[in-house]
């Protein structure tokens, strides 16, 4: 401490004398110096001083005060300071991604359009899709009990709610429109996340939106066909119809979305109670060999797949650091109820065993429930599904993009 300080004074006094040599060589030239001469610009005694001069001179300091250098130790002590408070700066820009954005960013960024009905209603229409009409006859094969059944369900949706506070946490920090482009950015540098960005675009969601089209187009030519290509035609005419849309903008996407998710509600709730009001008696159920229980959660966890779609949502949200838990959690919890509700009216229609022995329990519940005429309404009810979900998909899947 004794030779810092020691070192330091020197340092100073060195400023100082360097500073005296200035002053003697340059005196006529340092204004307010006293006895220098100011040579032909000299002013006469008795003249006044201009404006610029008087108080604090133009050269930043007093009159007849002679200027001064700072000592190089306090020059360091500034830049310390001035470093420090970079790094507090880039701090609080890595806390809140929108101090980092220029005007033509901030120019360019989507509006926060969405509200929290609208993410409610966009997560739902992630989540639901085909599998509820599929997954329910496999997870039955691999329980053995209605209370093993109705529990994975319960299960499935406990370990949604989870990952969904997890990306809510995470919504509500970074609240960007990257998603999980924006979280691997930061926890992994920019190579993995455009690596993760790339293979999203080129391969995970362009793949699930041409699967989910043509369960549509399947269901849709069961109504009405249009030749040898009928599902190949009915998927692409849905993907360009729905991509032309999310062009005309966010608030007649989310409304087409909202109208759908809507009868698509409907229509599960038709299921839903027209197989509790069945009461069909149910079958013998066959314990399932042991150890099954976790193949029968894949396919349920597969159900609810989607909910992490939300995270490309949080730049258009209103208040995302408030409604991303809201949406992430009410989501998943209206779905999970939905899900019960299906698969109690699988269950009273069809009984354990039946489900076991089915290929298609939403087929055969609306064989019980309205006859052989039963599967043209199901056949709309998957086509909805199957709609919504590509559409959610188009809409979050440019974000990443973006």
């Amino acid at each position: 401490m004794d030779r810092a300080r020691r070192r330091a004074r020197r340092m100073v006094e060195r400023a100082r004398r360097t500073w005296g040599r200035l002053a003697l060589q340059h005196r006529a030239e340092i204004p307010g110096a006293r006895g220098g001469r100011g040579g032909a610009r000299a002013r006469p005694s008795g003249a006044r001083e201009p404006p610029a001069r008087q108080g604090n001179q133009a050269g930043g300091h007093r009159r007849r005060e002679r200027p001064r250098l700072a000592p190089p130790v306090y020059r360091h002590a500034a830049r310390r300071a001035h470093r420090r408070a970079g790094d507090r700066v880039r701090r609080q820009r890595d806390e809140n991604p929108s101090m980092a954005r220029d005007a033509s960013a901030v120019s360019s960024a989507p509006r926060q359009l969405l509200s929290l009905s609208d993410g409610i209603v966009l997560i739902c229409g992630m989540v639901i899709g085909a599998g509820i009409f599929k997954a329910p006859s496999i997870v039955a094969a691999n329980t053995s009990s209605n209370a093993e059944f109705l529990f994975a369900w319960i299960f499935g949706g406990v370990v949604s709610v989870c990952g969904a506070l997890v990306y809510a946490e995470l919504a509500s920090r970074y609240p960007e429109t990257g998603g999980e482009y924006a979280y691997l950015a930061r926890g992994f540098g920019r190579g993995a996340a455009f690596v993760f960005a790339w293979s999203r675009m080129t391969v995970i969601q362009t793949g699930a939106i041409a699967a989910v089209a043509f369960v549509f187009g399947d269901y849709a030519s069961e109504i009405f066909r249009l030749g040898d290509k009928s599902s190949a035609i009915y998927a692409a005419l849905g993907v360009a119809v729905l991509t032309l849309l999310n062009f005309a903008g966010t608030v007649e996407s989310k409304t087409l979305q909202k109208i759908m998710q809507v009868l698509l509600f409907a229509g599960l709730l038709f299921i839903a109670l027209g197989g509790l009001m069945a009461g069909a008696a149910p079958g013998p159920a066959q314990p399932a060999s042991g150890g099954s229980f976790g193949l029968a959660m894949i396919f349920v966890l597969l159900t609810y797949g989607g909910w992490n779609e939300a995270a490309y949502l949080a730049g258009e949200v209103r208040d995302p650091r408030r409604n991303m838990i809201r949406i992430l959690v009410g989501g998943i919890l209206a779905v999970t109820a939905l899900y019960l509700l299906v698969n109690l009216g699988y269950l009273a229609a069809l009984g354990l065993g039946g489900m076991r022995q089915s290929k298609a329990v939403a087929a055969d519940l609306m064989r019980v429930v309205t006859g052989e005429k039963g599967a043209l309404l199901l056949a709309l009810i998957v086509c909805l599904a199957a709609l919504t979900t590509v559409n959610a998909a188009i809409f979050t899947g440019a974000r990443t993009n973006y």
